[in-house]
């Protein structure tokens, strides 16, 4: 779902959305199965590691289901709206949504990788990714506020449905860092909501 959003707000066509919506049902029919599943799982004779464990996949798949709910309300009625109106971004504003798609999914891919292996240097880099990613955004807002300030004529037109993507990426990634904290909580690698140096 996340990987096809930057290629529906370059050009989203009839049932698209529609398609999203259905991958949306998806994850959460599968979201559930997982879950009752791990609730049976942790319902019988289990070690105290393994039950943690299962509450960790629990979580994680919790965290997934929220990302796809960002995708399907949120992304996709900005992707709707910028068709309707036939707004488009300017060079500096794709360039921006297209570097933060891509680093998101990059730390996707490892949010992935830590369900699995639990290595601590890839929750590390995951949660280093959502630090990466919260200067991002604070520099892109500043841009788009700067271009806002020159009067560019498309910045102005697709504002909202910009700052609001970006938002919303910033969102997506948190969820995907949070799935790397029981591993580093585990290796003592936080400080409050915060890595250790």
């Amino acid at each position: 779902m996340l990987a096809k959003v930057i290629d529906l707000y370059r050009a989203e066509t009839a049932g698209d959305l529609a398609a999203l919506a259905k991958l949306d049902d998806r994850v959460d029919a599968r979201h559930s199965a997982i879950k009752l599943y791990l609730a049976r799982v942790m319902a019988g004779d289990i070690e105290a590691a393994e039950a943690l464990r299962c509450q960790e996949l629990i979580s994680a798949g919790v965290r997934m289901e929220q990302i796809a709910d960002i995708v399907v309300r949120n992304i996709a009625l900005n992707i709707s709206k910028k068709r309707e109106r036939g707004l488009d971004f300017n060079d500096e504003g794709w360039a921006e949504l297209a570097d933060m798609h891509a680093d998101v999914l990059a730390n996707a891919r490892l949010a992935f990788n830590v369900i699995v292996s639990r290595d601590l240097s890839t929750a590390r880099e995951v949660v280093e990714g959502k630090d990466r990613m919260r200067a991002r955004e604070k520099a892109a807002t500043a841009r788009h506020f700067e271009r806002l300030r020159e009067g560019a004529a498309r910045s102005i037109d697709t504002s909202t449905i910009h700052l609001e993507t970006i938002r919303d990426l910033k969102e997506i990634n948190s969820l995907f860092a949070a799935i790397a904290y029981p591993v580093l909580e585990q290796h003592g690698q936080l400080h409050g909501s915060r890595l250790k140096r």
